[in-house]
């Protein structure tokens, strides 16, 4: 999967409408997500994850921004993530996140909230976002490849 070009400014103004917290969460970048159980595409299901305890995947691209999310979601929404840093292009090796690493509230620092491994029989879906920002426009130029899971 790749991705170029650039976020749109958040507007910090708007009126978030419930279930957005704030305006962060109503207009807060790009994202990709891939459903992992998928026969109808209105309707994700759990997937199996029996024996993964994380995710392994490549960065590879001149700009990889330095607010890049790498995430899970659950199928009740929740969404646990851990920050992926940016650079012009990964070194050799693959990025790898522990689901116990993957965090209600990443973007707080600390991450607040519980770790995905303990609702791993939930995750539906895997989400890579790149945030934007309120004063100027995110520019990013990458592609992830060699998804694959972490086991035992």
């Amino acid at each position: 999967m790749c991705l170029t070009g650039a976020t749109g400014l958040i507007d910090v103004r708007c009126t978030p409408t419930p279930p957005a917290l704030d305006c962060f969460q109503v207009d807060f970048g790009v994202m990709v997500e891939l459903n992992l159980n998928e026969t109808n595409p209105e309707m994700p299901m759990a997937f199996d994850p029996t024996g993964i305890t994380g995710f392994a995947f490549d960065l590879v691209g001149p700009q990889v921004p330095n607010n890049l999310a790498f995430g899970a979601v659950t199928d009740e929404g929740e969404y646990f993530c851990k920050m992926i840093p940016g650079q012009p292009t990964t070194g050799p090796g693959p990025t790898e996140v522990p689901t116990t690493e993957l965090k209600v509230g990443c973007h707080k620092i600390p991450a607040t909230g519980p770790s995905l491994a303990a609702v791993m029989p939930r995750l539906v879906s895997l989400r890579w976002k790149v945030g934007g920002a309120t004063t100027v426009s995110v520019p990013f130029d990458f592609c992830i490849q060699n998804l694959r899971a972490l086991t035992e």
